[in-house]
């Protein structure tokens, strides 16, 4: 194919052939790389001149240079994808894919091609932005924007895995006081709004790395991570009812919503999610007893015995056969 059919060619598909060496040196004919970039001739020789990362945008040089001999060392293929500049100032992504040789005297090369791949780009972008919002939505509660059941018990199994059965943690058990009263009086839109301004309370007073997830009607967890000091886990029970009650003052003076909590702390009450949440909810069940809008810590003497740390049970039920039900 002469030099001619070939330019048109190449202009046609968005493929241009690219040869470079071990210095970076552009050797390919300026002439077909400029329909790429949108510069002259005589322009796209001294981007040639300034070598293969003068196509690449400055802030991203080091990292897709460092990624180029990475590839180099791993085998002799090589395919980066990188964000230049056309002339024009818009941004484009462009694939470089091809082989690094050694010609007869030593001189090492990468000869191949650079590919446009914007708009397979963007495409891939927006597939994959999708897939990350569709596996949020499966993760969250749809009305409060917090972890489901299923995610909240996951990620809380997941963290006594990853750090052992003996990390610090404490294990909290939120329910709203009175709710049914609410929503009987109030009708369910707002008490629809009283749950999403209270999961808003309950996110803003923990950490982000915290496990904050809404396990039921109006019932929610934390799991405060790394944390054994108990002081501040009263702190935030106490800050909890006071932002709860604020909520609506100026709107609806008569409702100051609540809640009632019960606390159970590894590895002192439990090691394990199951074990830990069944000492958190008989600690609930204790502050209900004892007059709500409070928190209780979870003490046998008070709550009943929490029998074996170990025992994959919850009031009985064998926990292999729970777990189904709980997916």
């Amino acid at each position: 194919m002469n030099s001619g059919r070939k330019k048109r060619t190449a202009s046609f598909s968005g493929e241009y052939c690219m040869k470079y060496d071990r210095h970076l040196t552009i050797e390919s004919n300026p002439a077909d790389l400029r329909h790429m970039f949108g510069y002259s001739e005589e322009e796209m020789v001294q981007v040639c001149q300034s070598g293969f990362l003068s196509l690449i945008m400055e802030e991203e040089r080091e990292f897709w240079y460092q990624e180029l001999k990475r590839q180099i060392e791993l085998s002799d293929q090589v395919e980066i994808i990188f964000p230049a500049c056309r002339k024009d100032g818009t941004q484009m992504w462009v694939m470089n894919r091809g082989c690094y040789w050694k010609d007869e005297d030593g001189q090492a090369y990468i000869e191949g091609i650079l590919v446009d791949v914007t708009g397979t780009k963007s495409q891939c972008d927006k597939d994959r932005q999708e897939a990350k919002d569709l596996h949020e939505q499966a993760c969250k509660d749809s009305l409060t924007n917090l972890y489901n059941a299923s995610t909240s018990r996951k990620l809380a199994e997941e963290y006594f895995e990853e750090t052992g059965r003996e990390k610090n943690c404490a294990l909290l058990i939120i329910d709203l006081d009175d709710f049914k009263q609410v929503n009987d009086q109030k009708g369910h839109m707002f008490g629809d709004a009283v749950l999403i301004q209270a999961a808003r309370a309950i996110r803003k007073l923990f950490r982000s790395d915290d496990v904050v997830g809404r396990i039921g009607g109006d019932e929610f967890m934390v799991l405060m991570k790394d944390i054994s000091d108990k002081e501040i886990v009263k702190k935030r029970c106490n800050q909890l009812n006071e932002l709860l009650k604020n909520i609506f003052e100026k709107q609806f003076a008569d409702v100051m919503p609540s809640c009632s909590i019960g606390v159970g702390f590894s590895p002192e009450h439990g090691d394990s999610y199951f074990s830990l949440f069944r000492c958190a909810d008989r600690a609930l069940y204790r502050a209900k007893e004892e007059g709500r809008q409070r928190y209780v810590f979870y003490e046998e003497v008070s709550c009943g015995p929490m029998k074996n740390k170990d025992a994959m049970q919850y009031a009985g039920y064998d926990m292999n056969v729970l777990r189904g039900y709980l997916e």
